[in-house]
């Protein structure tokens, strides 16, 4: 998998991390982008632990209203 260091790097200065990208110039290119994968882990890491939490609380939120749903539906056959 690969990305592409233009993106990274837009997406860094949001984030406000630094040294993600490296811009190598060179007299045969002109400034050539790197990653650095290895700063990359650490953000990556942090993204997937927040969509995890964000992911639970869908979940607990949604057994919160099928449940609520259930309930209506039983009152609802009573009558």
């Amino acid at each position: 998998m690969g990305f592409i260091a233009d993106e990274v790097g837009i997406a860094s200065k949001c984030l406000n991390c630094t040294k993600i990208v490296a811009y190598n110039d060179t007299d045969e290119y002109d400034s050539l982008k790197s990653l650095s994968y290895s700063r990359m882990v650490c953000i990556l890491w942090s993204v997937l632990k927040s969509t995890r939490k964000e992911n639970v609380e869908l979940k607990n939120k949604i057994n919160h209203i099928e449940e609520q749903l259930g309930a209506i539906k039983m009152k609802m056959s009573m009558k």
